[in-house]
Order: C-alpha cells, then structure tokens, then sequence
C-alpha cells in the first residue's frame, strides 16, 4: 500500500494536463452545440473573455503540475525504488507460507501444506532447472538456511522424484533428500538517477558539471549536461501543458460542435499522443547533445499555441 501511495503524485501529475484537456473540449463543444457561445458574443462578450477564467486556472494547474514534477515526483520515485530494493534483502524462507506456492527462482517454486517455524509439511517443489520440469514430494522436511554463501538448504524426508530423468517416464523414490537454491535476492544500494533528482538538485548538477567531471572528455560532459536538461525540460514542458491545452482546446471545442463528444475525445487523443511521443523522443535522444533534445519536448506547445492563436483570432 505504501509503495501505491508513493506513485500517486506521478500519477496526478500525468493526469492533470489530460483532464483538462479533455474538460475543455467537451464543455466548449456543448456551449457551442447549444449556441450559447453565439449568444454571449451577441451581448459583446469575446471569447477570450468567455475563456478567460479556464486559461487562468490552466496557469494555476500548470505551477501545481511543475512543483509536484519537479518535488514530489521524484522524492515519491527515489522512496519506491529504495522500498522496493529493501524488500528485495528478505531472506526467501521468510516469504514460504503454508498454503501458497511461493516462487523462489524462475526454475524452482515451493508449495508448503503445514509450517511450523523451520519445519514442514506436505511439501512439494517444482524444479525445472535441469532443463524440464521435475516434481519433488515430501511429508516432511526442514529449512537450514546458510547466511554466508546466502543459499537455503531445505531437507526432506520421505521423497518422490517424478520423473527422475529427462524422457523417462519413471519415478524414484529416496529417504532423504537436500534440495538447495539461492535464498537470498540479490540486493545493494540503490544510487539515485536522474529521475529521482528534484529541480534544485539538477540545477547544483549542472552548475558543477565540470567540477564534479574534472577527467572526463568534453563529449561525456555534454552527453550528461544534455540528460539533466532534457529531464528539467521534460517536466517543464508537461507541466506547461496544463495551459497549452486549454488554450488550444477552446478553438477546437468551439469548432468540433457538430459532434462535440466523439470529436473532442479524438482530437484529446490525437493531442495527448504527440505530447508524450516527443516527450519519449527528447529522452531518447539525451545521450545526442549536438541535437539539442532538450528543444524537442516542446515543439507541441509551440505549435499548439500558434495554432491555438490563429484560431482564437479567427474565431473572435
């Protein structure tokens, strides 16, 4: 639960822009379905009036989107990263519950009937690690775990191997039988990315870059001068488009009228894809500085906001 908590506030703010993207259309598109945006332009009220109040909240979203982006965000993505490698440390004969096929490697799962501390019952493994798939059955066994090379040992007793070879359609059958395995996941520390890093934490990067790179060649430097912009810009340019889409979004909802619902879910999408397409685009080309793809993430707003105006201009 904690570990969903952590990712709402990426999740809010992805959804913001999109939210208002999608209101805005639809909200115009049914003003303009009812003629009600002719009827307040007749009383001498423009449209940049009408839209006034949404561009205002869209800027006071926009802020609210740049300060959970570049705070919450990535103090919310550093917690769950390092959460998720804590767990990663717990020894797997604590996560063996009775009842439950527990995955203990991709080619070995245990099935425990009856527990009791280190002592089992019932038990049944599934082991494909010979290259097929092998069942081992036992009524009893115990867990002897060794910390220093990090394996788990468990012995049973009174087993059943099926089947015994590859091919072979024959079973055996032993008094004793160790069953050994990687107990421990690997595990280490967890070293922040760029992601994890607030926007006064790039800002320090970038002002000592070199400092902090006094060997490296003048290409690494740029290469990871470029990263650190292209992620400040990423997040700029997202959270800019709270704005960006409801100026856009007016014309266009006053436009798409005659099918207000369909259109403005279309156009929603068709806006939506290209943002989040540079946006990947611009992070694919941090490592290419001599590209400037710190620019990319925001060719849509600029196009969108010189289509947004001619249209405003058009329109009014």
């Amino acid at each position: 639960m904690i570990i969903l908590a952590m990712n709402v506030p990426q999740v809010i703010y992805f959804t913001i822009p999109v939210s208002i993207l999608v209101s805005v259309l639809l909200v115009f598109g049914r003003f303009s379905a009812d003629s009600e945006i002719t009827a307040m332009q007749a009383c001498g009220i423009s449209l940049l009036r009408i839209a006034s109040p949404v561009w205002l909240f869209s800027i006071m979203m926009s802020f609210a989107c740049l300060y959970i982006s570049n705070r919450a965000v990535p103090l919310a993505h550093y917690k769950t990263r390092h959460m998720v490698r804590e767990l990663k440390k717990v020894s797997i004969d604590k996560l063996i519950e009775e009842g439950r096929t527990v995955e203990c490697t991709p080619e070995l799962s245990v099935f425990v009937g009856k527990k009791n501390q280190t002592k089992f019952e019932n038990i049944r493994i599934y082991d494909t690690r010979s290259g097929f798939r092998r069942e081992i059955t036992a009524k009893t066994g115990e867990l002897l775990n060794n910390q220093e090379n990090g394996k788990i040992t468990i012995k049973l007793y009174d087993v059943r191997i099926d089947p015994f070879k590859k091919g072979t359609a024959g079973t055996a059958y032993c008094d004793v039988l160790p069953v050994s395995f990687e107990g421990m996941k690997k595990s280490g520390e967890y070293h922040a990315k760029r992601s994890d890093f607030t926007d006064s934490e790039i800002f320090e990067k970038l002002n000592l870059i070199k400092q902090r790179y006094p060997d490296e060649l003048p290409q690494k430097i740029a290469v990871e001068k470029s990263q650190l912009l292209v992620e400040l810009s990423g997040r700029a340019a997202l959270s800019f488009a709270c704005f960006v889409f409801a100026l856009i979004g007016v014309p266009l909802g006053v436009k798409s009228h005659r099918k207000e619902t369909s259109v403005g879910i279309a156009i929603s999408l068709a806006l939506i894809l290209v943002f989040y397409l540079l946006t990947g685009a611009a992070d694919s080309l941090a490592k290419e500085p001599q590209l400037h793809p710190y620019l990319i993430a925001w060719i849509p707003s600029v196009i969108s906001i010189i289509a947004a105006i001619w249209m405003l201009r058009k329109k009014n």
